[in-house]
């Protein structure tokens, strides 16, 4: 993880990276080696649901993004019960 990125968190996301969490509710998204960062997930306020912001040119398999996007849906519910 890049060092602008405090981690307070860390989950898992499929075989090959790792969200880490920062302030409030935003993940930063890198591989598991530690090498490459690869986006941000976030609170997009005015669609109600977490976005994720990939880096420029980045390069994601089907199971990649499937993975994500689980991790998104579950930070939404989570978001939701509050």
């Amino acid at each position: 993880m890049p060092s602008d990125c405090p981690v307070s968190e860390n989950q898992t996301l499929g075989r090959r990276m790792v969200a880490s969490r920062m302030r409030g509710d935003n993940w930063c998204v890198g591989t598991k080696s530690g090498n490459d960062f690869l986006g941000l997930i976030e609170w997009h306020g005015t669609w109600k649901q977490f976005v994720f912001r990939p880096v420029d040119m980045a390069e994601f398999s089907g199971d990649c993004l499937a993975a994500i996007a689980a991790f998104m849906t579950k930070l939404d519910a989570r978001r939701e019960g509050n």
